[in-house]
């Protein structure tokens, strides 16, 4: 007590105290600024044999129409037995313990559930071979499957656009990853000549969260989830999902443009020459250019994988896995060049 003033003094921190709340700040903020997540998520995916590529950069047109830089966090490739490259594109996102991302499961019924989705797309566009993937999106139980989400902070703060914001640069990347890897082939065979190697290639987009994922319960009503007490009332926990989303028209017109400026016939000669171009169109059966535009490369991807950090490695294995099952086949059609037209 204050002798002169009669009030109480609080008593002074002993320097311990105020060198592990300092240490504890810093950490929160370490960890929320997502490095330490991408950090871990790349050890994981180098043990289980991948090569890892920190931050794709890639191109996107904004509401301004202006082209602007953006990123997802991860790129990591595989190369099996086959020659199959597998490419997977992760965006990590660090949420403070405690937040849950709701998600609403996937209940189309018939005949809008006809056409199920595979979380592998394959890339043909100069390749030789084809890739089948209908079927690997059938190896998983119903209750995985889920159309949104919500994220939902323990303090009570809700964000509808954290899951959305993650898939929509996913896509993004994807689209420029694709044309990449088109242009790329292209490139191989200004400098190998026709005869150079043109893969099949695979590409899988997933969402690594430190959230706790929830899927809801199948035909609830308003008065259940009004009744509920606690999450496991109305949500089942699951260590990861493949969360269904289509491309809207914005992304579309961005992918016809973009493979235009990169792909096109015009484009081509104008970089490479006829001479080339001709060579390529003779010694590869690919997908003809207007077909790639206005089908896989405006609705692709559709499928995202979102998984909990502490379940990354198993469900990395089970893609690889997956990948190991993918049929393929040689494509023996050249290209008609009329096709193009």
């Amino acid at each position: 007590m204050d002798l002169y003033s009669g009030r109480v003094t609080p008593p002074v921190p002993a320097d311990d105290d105020r060198s592990n709340k300092k240490d504890k700040a810093w950490k929160d903020i370490f960890l929320k600024s997502g490095l330490p997540l991408e950090h871990s998520v790349a050890g994981v995916l180098k043990r289980l044999g991948l090569m890892v590529q920190v931050e794709y950069n890639y191109v996107r047109r904004n509401e301004r129409n202006e082209d602007v830089t953006f990123s997802v966090d991860l790129r990591a490739v595989h190369r099996d037995h086959r020659d199959l490259l597998l490419s997977a594109l992760v965006e990590c996102k660090y949420c403070s313990p405690g937040t849950q991302w709701i998600m609403v499961p996937n209940e189309d019924e018939a005949p809008f559930n006809q056409h199920r989705p595979s979380y592998f797309y394959g890339i043909d566009l100069f390749a030789t071979e084809s890739l089948f993937t209908l079927k690997t999106y059938d190896l998983y139980p119903q209750e995985l499957m889920v159309h949104r989400g919500v994220q939902i902070a323990r303090w009570g703060n809700v964000a509808p656009g954290t899951v959305s914001e993650a898939v929509a640069q996913l896509r993004y990347a994807a689209l420029e990853q694709d044309i990449e890897w088109s242009a790329q082939r292209i490139r191989d065979a200004e400098l190998a000549g026709p005869d150079a190697p043109r893969l099949p290639y695979a590409s899988v987009c997933l969402i690594v969260t430190t959230a706790e994922i929830r899927v809801l319960k199948p035909m609830l009503s308003l008065e259940a989830f009004q009744k509920a007490e606690s999450a496991d009332d109305v949500t089942v926990p699951q260590p990861y999902v493949f969360l269904h989303s289509r491309p809207d028209g914005i992304f579309e017109r961005q992918a016809v443009r973009r493979i235009h400026d990169v792909l096109s016939d015009q484009a081509l000669t104008a970089v490479h020459g006829p001479e080339l171009l001709a060579r390529v169109r003779a010694s590869s059966a690919v997908t003809d250019l207007k077909n790639y535009t206005l089908g896989a490369s405006r609705l692709h991807p559709d499928v995202f994988i979102v998984v909990q950090y502490d379940a990354l490695e198993s469900v990395m294995a089970k893609i690889l896995a997956d990948a190991e099952r993918l049929s393929m086949h040689n494509k023996h059609l050249t290209w008609d060049i009329s096709k193009r037209k």
